[in-house]
Formats: structure tokens, sequence, C-alpha cells
């Protein structure tokens, strides 16, 4: 689908240079664009362009008087800078053009009729006098091998023949068996095929890209024309099948598949292509006409392998021109038609190896002597237009023929088209308008299909397709003529129009009263569509020129009246004015609009929105611009629509919202959505409000897919228009979720539910499938893609998402007719979304009994049983208690009668509530069945039946609930009894001593009670019953000192026990002393409290000292860690490995998740490799492994401000402080221990002062890690920065922040040591 047009034409005259005939021999220096070398009678010459583009010079290198003469041959060496020159005589010299040394660097004594280099000029390949091919070294100018071409040999490759295929052995139809017999001449068929000429014995030689191969054409003995194909050491490796009619051009395919050589038969002159080893594979057809002199010169094939070049001539007329061919699905295309006027002769043509430099051509020509430079560029020619009347056509060039498609209504793959247009002269360029609208010159309102096409000789044609509806659909019949504009007539108009009238390169049909072009002299005109003489003709109203160095590259439109001038430079000039202030008079101006960073082929404006955001596609680079700013790298191709930019790249399908690069969030990326496509699949064409888009494979042909991100922008539009049975129609066919009905908009929705939604949806089944699609979810967040601007709208009220599909359900059925035979699928389809399928049935069974038939109840039940399991719905039937309903569903479905009417019958012989008892019981919905059951208050077997329910199904609650309000309190009773001994067997004794005491067992509720440590309630249990109190109480003291609960045993003891000697047993055990003091009245008490408070302060100072040992030692020990870490980090930055690394990465699987490892040799972005801790048993063996205070472990550090800190918080807490003055004023009451009391608080005086003034040796600075907070988890991530570990001493930095990472926030953090007035002064 890909048209060839020209980039860009430099055309230099060089007849001023007084050159005599040029003879072939051509050549472009492969280091500059400017300068090439060429052969004529006096010599080899170079024309340095670069020096003055202006009036371009030659200079002789080679002089025919000095020696040098009949060179056949040149070629540019890119590495040394020399050019070697081969002559007819055997000479080859080399000339070194920074030195202007010549030196003959080989000799053939046979003489040299050809020579070509291999494409990385490593070696050079010779066919002397006597045909015998010479495979040297480039550089050295060595012989590698040396091969006779008239030698009848085939080559190292030659064909191994078992006997397969012969002719004996197949089946010849109508001829019969004798044909079997015949003897077959291989050469018959062609010499039928082929006309009598001279073959040409010239010699060419052709190389494949790669450098393995090449091939040399000659004349064979047997007196046609083949070739022979050798390898890179000269090697004959294959000799070509016997073809008459072979011509002397040859050209081996840069890809390498094919050898290209013209071929003359009867009835056809064609190109024929073969395979490396020598069969003949396919041809390509060619309008020439050998006949009347029309003969094929030579062939160039592009570096790329895309465009073969065909240089023919015209002997009678002398005319010469260049066919530019390209193959599409295996066909081949004839793309441009380069003509040139009577007399001229093209004596060099070479395409240009850079890739840098594209499809570049270089042309040198006599008579006149003119060199040319023409690039070439891919680009797809559709229509643009944006609305639905745009049938998203494409023009496909084809020689004469224009190949129409419209895709809106096929898919037509290529070389077939909707339409054939056939010009009298090849096509060379066509294109489409870019605004719609009337023309007043035309008198007729032009579509956004119209095109126009420009031949070979410069005729502008304008057309109009016609569409022609059949079955509903438009299809392409025709086309209307709008404009036929010959270049005379475009002369006669425009007096400054050039008189090389071919020689126009850029064409934009803007609108339906202007047209742009750009040729060599005007550069770019702007013309206007006006009546001219009575008809209607091209009027010049403005041009631009530019410098020669600073060319047109591409003109693209970029408002109605306004246009966008690309320069091959990337600057982009913007053109506007072309709208007539008044008649006849216009104020043109052009200015910068932006600097592409490179030369940009194909232009794309936003013409939907007012900023006309310009995006550019580098072809060559595969660079994607948006306002000369790179948005996107390895681009293929790119395509503009309403809404999006789509771009390839080579496996994928990219789509980048329209908008100018400020509107576009900082944190968004550009690319918001894409998709995989086959490999090399480039973009052909979008519809326009559609969302089918067509790529064209590398093979040629066409694959249509509808794109998510599209077809959801289509949608969003019909839903926006209310247009609810197009998009549900889109969504239906490219399985869209159907909730984006909803989400898209909820309150526009459920606001036209009735009058838009339910009326334009009338298919029962589409309701159904809507229905059922509905979920609890946002569909939007599905396709945010599509969403990344959504405003949070109004949502109607009670609505929410996780209510949505209930709350769209009760919508739906308010706004559906209340007649149960209207939408009764949808009705049944809502009330199974909502799980409420006794309505379904119950609506189902309404129909049945309204109505005298009953198909329609039969069809909605059938529907129902396509949503629910059979065995269900009969239950859910059954559980609705109409023996009618329930034989209806039994009967729909596959039951055996046997299985359910025996059951149905018993039930019916039952009561009512014993019935929907046993049915609730089958149903196991127990709660319902218990119910039932608990009405029968006077029957003690249904009674028991239902306590074997309750206890079965602990349904204790639920039973609580139906007997509460019986008459029968003696069955509530029972329940609760029961309900006791349940929660008494889970040791809920609580719980079990309230059920108990509503059963009115008092003493199982004083048991559990007590059980339960409840004192209190024991006590007040114990006061209506006939139980033993104190005893009941003294049984609770041993279990709540257990407990912990020494206050409660003590209270009981002395309150209720009278047992003041208990009491303070309880008190002393928990060194409750003071309240002890309180409690012993008794002078033995007394001495009871005196001896064990004198034990508790020497247990308490000998507490102390080994506190204040610990934290010694743990504090002298940390320090000595510490220095020695401190010595291994100097040492390590100044250069001593200590360790071996072990202290970089030995450790790293102690390390959290968000953890960055720093060192030298550990430098990855995470220190460790997917390894977890959230596992508990993991992480308390991290801990342990972390917080061990062995010496020698690499985290001991760690380990002891762990300790530290929970020894700090344990003996300078503010409750530690408070229990020291407890203890020493019971000391100084006792008046027996005032020494041990003074001694008490100064020592633990001591003790806090020196971990008070220590507190800063341990907690240093360092330990506070940047950006974590004291609050923050222990596994929440650690910000160091970003910035790059440059210096020993950042490194130790960054493994320090890393270590203190791994202590808990809380431990960071040196301890808040609150000080209360805990001492008393007495004992200072």
């Amino acid at each position: 689908m890909r048209n060839l047009y020209r980039v860009s034409h430099s055309r230099f005259d060089l007849s001023q240079n007084g050159l005599r005939s040029v003879w072939p021999g051509f050549t472009i220096d492969q280091n500059t664009d400017n300068k090439f070398y060429f052969v004529q009678e006096s010599g080899v010459f170079c024309c340095p362009l670069f020096a003055d583009l202006q009036h371009p010079f030659c200079e002789p290198l080679l002089s025919q008087a000095d020696g040098y003469e009949n060179i056949i041959a040149l070629e540019h060496l890119a590495l040394s800078d020399e050019l070697c020159c081969a002559s007819s005589n055997g000479n080859v010299w080399s000339y070194k053009l920074e030195a202007g040394v010549v030196e003959e660097v080989t000799h053939c004594k046979h003489g040299i009729r050809a020579m070509q280099w291999s494409p990385d000029q490593e070696l050079v390949v010779f066919v002397d006098g006597e045909l015998n091919v010479v495979t040297m070294i480039g550089s050295e100018f060595e012989p590698i091998n040396e091969v006779q071409l008239k030698d009848d040999t085939f080559g190292d490759r030659q064909f191994m023949s078992v006997g397969w295929g012969k002719k004996e052995t197949q089946f010849h139809g109508s001829e019969g068996k004798a044909a079997a017999k015949k003897a077959a001449n291989p050469s018959e068929l062609d010499i039928a095929n082929t006309i009598e000429r001279e073959p040409d014995s010239s010699v060419n030689i052709s190389w494949r890209a790669d450098g393995e191969y090449f091939a040399v054409g000659f004349l064979a003995p047997f007196g046609q024309r083949a070739f022979k194909v050798f390898n890179k050491e000269g090697a004959l490796q294959y000799t070509s099948e016997k073809c008459l009619g072979l011509e002397s051009s040859l050209a081996w395919r840069p890809s390498g598949n094919w050898i290209a050589i013209p071929q003359e038969l009867k009835d056809k002159y064609v190109i024929a292509l073969f395979e490396k080893n020598g069969l003949r594979h396919r041809e390509i057809p060619l309008t020439l006409d050998p006949r009347v002199g029309q003969r094929v010169h030579s062939l160039h094939w592009s570096a790329d392998s895309d465009v073969l070049a065909v240089h023919w001539v015209d002997q009678e007329k002398r005319t010469t021109g260049v066919f530019l061919c390209v193959i599409g699905n295996y066909h081949w295309y004839l793309k441009q038609c380069l003509t040139y006027p009577s007399g001229t002769s093209l004596t060099g043509i070479q395409w240009d190896q850079r890739h840098s430099a594209g499809k570049t051509l270089h042309m040198f020509s006599s008579d006149p002597n003119v060199y040319e430079r023409i690039r070439f560029d891919f680009r797809i020619d559709r229509s643009v237009g944006l609305s639905e009347e745009d049938h998203a056509m494409v023009a496909v060039i084809d020689g004469k023929r224009l190949l129409l498609s419209s895709f809106r209504q096929a898919v037509i793959p290529p070389p077939m088209c909707g339409f054939t247009l056939e010009e009298k002269y090849p096509i060379n360029a066509t294109g489409f308008i870019r605004t719609a609208g009337r023309s007043e010159a035309l008198e007729k309102e032009v579509s956004s299909n119209a095109f126009f096409t420009v031949d070979s000789l410069g005729e502008i044609t304008l057309y109009e397709p016609v569409l022609t509806k059949t079955a509903g659909r438009s299809v392409l019949s025709g086309v209307t003529v709008l404009l036929k504009i010959a270049p005379g007539k475009l002369k006669r108009f425009n007096e400054d129009f050039p008189d090389q009238h071919a020689s126009g390169l850029h064409f934009l049909w803007l609108n339906p009263e202007r047209f742009v072009m750009d040729h060599n002299q005007l550069r770019c005109g702007v013309y206007s569509i006006e009546m001219q003489d009575d008809a209607p003709g091209l009027k010049k109203i403005w041009h631009m020129e530019t410098e020669n160095t600073n060319e047109i590259g591409c003109i693209e439109a970029f408002r109605e009246d306004s246009i966008l001038v690309e320069l091959l430079s990337g600057r982009v000039l913007e053109v506007d004015g072309f709208t007539a202030k008044q008649e006849g008079k216009f104020e043109i101006s052009s200015r910068n609009h932006s600097i592409m960073p490179v030369f940009c082929e194909q232009l794309f404006v936003d013409r939907n929105r007012y900023e006309r955001t310009v995006y550019a596609l580098a072809q060559n680079r595969r660079h994607l611009y948006r306002d000369g700013s790179l948005l996107a790298s390895d681009i293929t191709s790119a395509l503009l629509t309403e809404n999006y930019l789509l771009c390839t790249t080579i496996s994928e399908l990219k789509f980048i919202a329209l908008g100018t690069a400020v509107a576009v969030p900082v944190t968004r990326h550009p690319i918001i959505g894409e998709r995989r496509v086959e490999r090399g699949s480039k973009l052909v064409a979008v519809v326009p409000r559609g969302s089918r888009t067509i790529f064209q494979l590398p093979r040629g042909n066409l694959e249509a897919i509808n794109p998510r991100v599209l077809s959801l922008c289509l949608i969003a539009k019909h839903l926006d228009a209310l247009e609810y049975y197009e998009a549900f129609d889109i969504m239906r066919k490219e399985r869209i979720n159907l909730n984006l009905l909803v989400d898209h908009d909820p309150a526009r929705f459920l606001q036209h539910l009735a009058s838009h939604f339910l009326r334009q949806i009338t298919n029962v089944n589409w309701l159904n499938l809507f229905i059922s699609d509905l979920a609890n979810q946002d569909a939007c967040q599905m396709y945010e893609s599509n969403y990344l601007d959504r405003a949070t709208g109004v949502t109607p009220q009670g609505y929410c998402t996780a209510e949505k599909v209930s709350f769209c359900c009760d919508q739906l059925l308010a706004a559906m007719d209340t007649d149960p035979t209207v939408q009764t699928l949808p009705k049944v389809t809502c009330y199974v979304k909502q799980g409420q399928l006794e309505n379904a049935l119950a609506l189902i069974w309404t129909l049945k009994q309204g109505q005298q038939s009953s198909e329609a109840a039969e069809e909605a039940l059938r529907y129902l049983l396509y949503l629910v399991e059979v065995n269900a719905l009969y239950d859910v039937a059954l559980g609705m208690y109409d023996f009618g309903l329930v034989l209806f569903v039994a009967t729909k479905s596959q039951k055996d009668p046997k299985e359910y009417l025996p059951f149905l019958n018993e039930l019916k012989r039952m009561d009512e509530n014993y019935r929907k008892y046993r049915i609730d019981c089958h149903l196991k919905r127990y709660g319902r069945a218990l119910e039932h059951i608990a009405r029968y208050e006077t029957d003690e077997d249904r009674f028991q039946e239902a306590l074997e329910l309750i206890t079965t199904h602990q349904l204790y609650s639920d039973a609580l609930r139906c007997y509460k309000g019986s008459t029968n309190q003696d069955h509530y009773r029972r329940v609760c009894a029961v309900y006791g001994d349940y929660l008494r067997k889970g040791s809920k004794h609580a719980d079990a001593s309230l059920m108990y005491e509503r059963a009115g067992d008092l003493q199982q509720s004083i048991s559990s009670a007590r059980h339960a440590l409840d004192w209190r309630r024991v006590v007040r249990l114990s006061s209506g019953s006939s139980m033993a109190v104190e005893a009941v109480l003294r049984s609770l003291v041993p279990g709540l000192l257990e407990a912990g609960e020494y206050d409660a045993a003590a209270t009981i003891a002395y309150d209720h026990l009278k047992d003041a000697r208990l009491a303070i047993e309880c008190l002393v055990k928990d060194h409750r002393y003071e309240r002890a003091l309180l409690l012993a009245a008794e002078p033995e008490l007394r001495e009871t409290v005196r001896t064990s408070v004198g034990e508790y302060l020497t247990t308490l100072n000998e507490t102390l000292l080994s506190e204040r040992e610990q934290f010694l030692h743990q504090k002298e020990r940390l320090a000595t860690v510490r220095e020695e870490r401190i010595r291994k980090q100097a040492a390590a930055a100044a250069g001593a490995d200590l360790d071996d690394g072990e202290g970089d990465c030995g450790d790293c699987d102690l390390y959290s998740d968000s953890s960055t490892i720093a060192s030298s040799r550990h430098t990855g972005t995470s220190g460790r490799s997917g390894k977890s801790h959230r596992s508990s048993k993991n992480r308390r063996k991290h801990e342990r492994k972390l917080l061990n205070l062995k010496e020698g472990n690499p985290f001991e550090d760690i380990a002891l401000i762990d300790a530290l800190h929970s020894l700090v918080v344990r003996v300078c807490g503010v409750e530690r402080q408070r229990h020291i003055r407890s203890i020493c004023q019971v000391a100084m009451e006792l008046l027996c221990y005032d020494e041990q009391a003074h001694q008490l608080q100064q020592q633990y005086g001591a003790l806090f002062q020196l971990i008070h003034y220590s507190l800063d040796a341990i907690w240093v600075p360092e330990m506070i890690v940047p950006g974590m907070p004291p609050t923050a988890g222990a596994d929440e991530p650690v910000a160091i920065g970003d910035a790059p570990i440059l210096t020993p001493s950042d490194l130790v930095k960054a493994q320090d922040s890393q270590r203190y990472a791994l202590i808990k926030p809380h431990q960071r953090y040196k301890p808040d040591v609150q000080s209360i007035s805990w001492q008393w002064d007495i004992l200072k």
C-alpha cells in the first residue's frame, strides 16, 4: 500500500565546464555527500559540489594525455580515501585523493573487461580479456583464485539427482503415455518464446550485500548469456540454467534472494529473477517494447533491497528514463517513472550505500552534463477526513494505474483493489484533499475522499470518487474528473512557471480552492483554483524562495488556510493567509514554527484541537517528535486519528493521547496503551469514527484489527450521545465488559435508563447479557488508559461500586413494565443476579397461573434452569412451601419422579408447621426450622426434637430468641441449661454462669463463676443460695494468686474471710508492703512483714548490683566493637581489603527487602535477591541471628543496643522509681532498716546517674537513619538517597546507614528517661 515519492531532488548543471563526451564510469564519494567522480574522453574528473553549489566546477584527476586512457570502471575506497581505476588495457591505478599521488597497483596482461569491489571493499574481482575471473585481496591486490568462465563446469554445489520428478514418471493427462516417451529438449520452450537477436558480449559483476558471493554475467560458449556464482574466495559455486533471451545487465538483490537480469521473450519483455543456485524463480513484467528499440540498459537495487531501479533507453527516439519498482504481496508495482528529454543519456546511476542517506539515487547524464541526487522514501497516501463520510480511502500507484480501496466497508488485500483508475501516462504522485468543502470554481461539493494525481509529464488531475449504495453499503463504483490541468495550460496561466514541469516534488491539495506545489525554481508555490478563460484552472497567488543549501522536504496542512513547510535542515515554517481579505488580495506571510532535531519525512497535525500540536516522524532514524521534542524511539510507522496518535515499533502498536506536552502531566507516560502486533507490521489506515485499523505486514498482505483503545473511545462517544444501541453492539462484538455502560457515567445512565436504554435495547437477549455481566467493580479501572482524565462526577443517591449490581437491578426492575408477560426474562435475570431466586420463581409461577397458555412460563423456567443448577432451583421451590410450584419445577428438570413424589406425599400428610420444619431441615435451613417447631409449646416430643436440633447444630442463640416469649417458660429454662452446659464444656465459664442463672441452677452458676475467678459474682450469687460461702471464697484465693490478682485475693481474705494473716501473705508475695502494714494490726503480723521486708532489701540490692555490672559490661563491649569496626573501615578505605570482603556481603541475608547494600563488590540495586522475612518462623529466626550477644557476631553492636535499651527502660522507668521510694518508706516505718534503706537509695541513685550520663555515648547521632521517623515500622523502606557512591568515605557512610537501618526504629533514639521525686531527703 506504499507509494514511493521524492523527498528531495538536487540538480547541478555542469555544462559550463566544457566537458567532452562522458564515458560509462561513475562513482560517488563514500565519505561526503557532495562529491563524485566520472570518466570522460580526456580522463577522470572530480566534482566537489561542496565548494560551490551555485556554480559547480570539475577538476581533472587523471589525464588521458598522461597515459590514463580507456578507463572502464571507477571505485572510491572509503577507508583509505583513494580512487581505484581500471582500464581495458589491463592497468589498475590507485589515486590517493588527499596526497594526489597515482600508483599502478596491478596489471592484467590480457586486459580488463570488468572490475567490481566487494561491499566491504576487502576484495576485488577482475574479469580479463580471456574471461578469467580473478579474485584479489583489495588492500594488497594479491590474487586468491582464478577461474575460467568458459569451462563447462557447474560448480562446487552441483545438484544431486536421484531420479525423482522424471518426465517418464509423471501424469500427462490427455497426451497419454506416449508423451512420457517423447524426447524432451529443455531449450525448445525457450526457443519458442524468444526471438532471435545478437546477444551482448559484455561482462557484468554483481556482489551480494554480505560479501559472501558474487555473480558474473557473460556470453556463454553455447551462444547465449548466462551467469556464474562464486564465493568470496573465488571458487565457482553455481552456474545458471540455460535461458534464451537474457541480456547483459545483472544486479544481485542486497538481501540475497534474487539475481535480476533482463530477458526478452517472444511475447513480453521481463526482468527475470534467479535464485542463487541459478534457477529461474519469477519475473517482473515491463512495459517496454524491445521491437521498437526500447531496452533495459542497467539494473540497480537500493541498499535496503526495497527498490529496483531499471534504467532503460529508447534507441529510436533517443530518449532514456528510469523505472522504480517495488514488490508487495508478490506483485511488482511501478512507483516512479523518471523521463528525460530526447538526446539525453544517463552515463552513471548509483544508489547511496550509507544508512544515513536512506534511498538516495545518484545519476549523471550527458547532453547536457547534469548531476542529479534524488532522495526517495515511502508514504501511504490515505484520506484524512474525520467524519463518517470519509471512507478511509487509500491510493496505490502502479504505473499507469491507480488502485483505490475503501476500508470502511471491506478489507481488500493487495494487489486487488476496490476500483482501478487508469491514465495515459505513468503516475508519479497522488494525494487526498486535506479539508473538504465547496469549490466555487468547480461549482461542486468536494468530499474528504477527493484525490489528485500527477503523471510523469506533470499533468495534474483532480478526482471525486463516486460511491454507490448497494445493499445498505456504499461501494466505490467510479470517479469523476473535477479538473485536469496540463503542464502547458499551467504555464499559460502562470508566466513564471518553470519549463522543467516534471520537476515538481511535493503536492498538497489544501482545500477545494487552494493547491500547493513545490518545484525546483519557484520552490513552494500556492495556487488558487479559479476560472481562467471560462474554464477552471490554477493561478499562482504566492510563492516562497529558499536557498539551494536548504531545500524543502515536506509540505503539510496546518489549518484550513495555512500550511507547514519543513526544510531539509529540520526548520519548520508556517505559511498562512490564504483566505482573501478582499477580492483578489491576500496577506500571505511565513514565519518560523519550530525546529526539529533532524529532518522528518512525515508531519502529522492535530487539526481537531485549537493548539494544533505537530507530530513528526523521522523514518530513517525511527524517532517520533512532538513539537520538536523527542516523544518515542524505534517507531516504524505512525498515523493520526481523532483522539490518538497511533505508532508501531517492530512488534507493538502504541497509542499516544493527543495534546500538547504542557497539557500532559509530567508524571504520566506519553504512551497510554499498547498491544502486540505481528512483527514488522506497519499502519495503513484507521476508519474515521470507527476502530478498524489496517496493517500491512512485511510480505505485503493486510491485517485488520479493532484495537481496544479505539473501540473504547468510540464507545465513549456513543454513550455521551445516549446512543446505547450502537455502543452495546460494539461491546458485544468485541467482548468488552458491559459494565462500562454503567460505569462510564453512572448518574447519566440511571437517569436515562427508562427513556433511552430500555427503549433502544429491546432485544431481551441483549438485556440478559447486560444484566449477567454486571459486577461490583468499576470497569473504568480495567480500561484506565481511556479514563486517565476521568472526573469524579455526582453519583446517584444510594449508589456505590460495592452495591452496584443490586442497585442497578432494582432500578431496572422499577423501570421495566410491571406486566409479568413483558420483559420476563430480563426480570428473571435481575432476580437471579441479586440472589433472589424466590422472587424469580414467584414471577414465573404468577405468569403460569395468570395465563391460559403456559408456554411463556415454561420458556421462562427453561431460561432460569440455564442460569441456576436444577437441584438448587428445586430446593428453592421446595423452600417456598408451594407444592404446585415444586412439581412445576421438578417436571421441567431431569429428576426421576420416584425421587421426589414419595417425599412430597409424605409432607402433604403433615400439619403445616411440622411440614415446614421438615422442609427446612431437608434444605439445611436449621434456623428457620427451629422457628417452626418452636411453635409447639405443649408438645414434649416436638420439644425434645427441637432440643436435639439445637444441640446438633448449635442453634443456642436462635433458640433463646424463639423460646424467650413462649408461654411455657420451662422450655426456655431448659434451653438455657443446655446452652450453659455447652459453654462450660468450651471453658467459657463466665457465659455459662449467666446461662445457669437464667435456668435457675444457682449451684452450677456459682461453680462456673468460681472457675471464671469472678469472686464478686460468686459473692452476689452466694447471698441467695444455701451454699457455704466461706468455703467457696477460700477456694478462690489460690487461683487468684496464680493469676496475679494479689489485691483481689487479699480483699477476699481480709473482707470476706476475716483472715488477716492470709491477706498479708498474699500482699507480701507481690511486695505490696504498704497495704500489708495497714492490715497488720497484731505484733506477730507486723513481724512477718518486717522479716519479708528485710529479705527483699537484700535481694533488691543484689539485683541493682547485677544490673550495674551488666550495664557497664555491655557499654564497654559496645565501645570495643565500634572501635574495631572503625579500624576495619579505615583499613578498607586505605586499600587493605580485610577478611576477603566478608564484611561486605556475608550478612546480606539479614537486610530488609527494601535495603540497598552499597560496597565495592556488592553495588547492585538490591542487597537481597528475592528473599523474604514475611513468615513468622523466618522472622523469629532472623531476629535470633540478629540479636545474638555472642562475641564475634557480625551484628553484635546491634544486639548490644537492643539489650541496653531494654535495660535502661527497665531500670530507669517511672515504675521502678516509685517502687524504690515505696520500699524505702516501708523500711523506715519499721525503724530497723534505716541503714538498708539508705544504702538502697544511694545505690539506685548512683546507677540512675550512671545510666543517664552514658546515654549519649551509646546512642550516637549516626544511628539516626535519614528519612526514617522514630515511629516507622521495622520493615518499612529506608530512604538513603539516590546519589552515586564515589569515594570510600561515602561508601562507609552508606554501609553504616544500611547497618543502623536494621535496628528497631524506637531503639535508634536514646530512651526518654523521666525522673520523678522518688528520693527521701532524710536518707540522703
